[in-house]
């Protein structure tokens, strides 16, 4: 890190909005580089990116030593860059769930968007029943006192609407 850079840390550190403009300025690239080069989206890494600047405009008076401010605010891109790729394969399991494959099976890799696409093909009540159960981590009871539905409707709208699911991704349509 450039010694230079210490009095407008400190500065930034002390609430000088101008000064936090220059870190931006000279780090942004250097972060969306970070990302650029670990993702192979450009849109995800400018949104990982503006959500860095933002935990450090929301920290940086907790920084104990302004020398560590590029390796503080590269951890801080680093532990981003973990929980978007947590929550992404986090994402992926839960579809593979709804889809409820047995081994042997084919499988699908699709991203949440995609899933969230998907489920809007299927009639309300089965979009409702999957999205509770899976994004929302409700038992059956739950989801059966939420709608007012008897516990082997839920479990019905389940099963229907998996099957409905796996009927589109192989090209049929909810129909089948």
């Amino acid at each position: 890190m450039d010694i230079k850079l210490i009095p407008i840390i400190v500065k930034a550190k002390n609430g000088d909005d101008r000064a936090f403009e220059i870190l931006v300025h000279i780090y942004y690239q250097k972060v969306l580089n970070f990302f650029k080069g670990k993702l192979q989206d450009e849109d995800i890494a400018l949104d990982l990116t503006q959500e860095v600047f933002v935990k450090v405009l929301l920290n940086v008076k907790k920084l104990k030593f302004a020398e560590n401010f590029e390796t503080w605010l590269f951890t801080i891109a680093r532990n981003e860059l973990n929980h978007y790729l947590r929550k992404k394969q986090k994402d992926k399991h839960i579809f593979q769930k709804i889809l409820d494959k047995p081994p042997g099976e084919v499988s699908f890799s699709l991203e949440k968007s995609e899933v969230e696409e998907l489920l809007k093909e299927l009639p309300e009540k089965y979009q409702t029943a999957l999205k509770l159960f899976y994004f929302e981590a409700k038992s059956i009871k739950e989801i059966s006192l939420i709608t007012k539905n008897p516990e082997n409707t839920v479990k019905s709208w389940l099963y229907r609407g998996r099957e409905i699911l796996k009927s589109l991704l192989l090209g049929g349509n909810k129909n089948d």
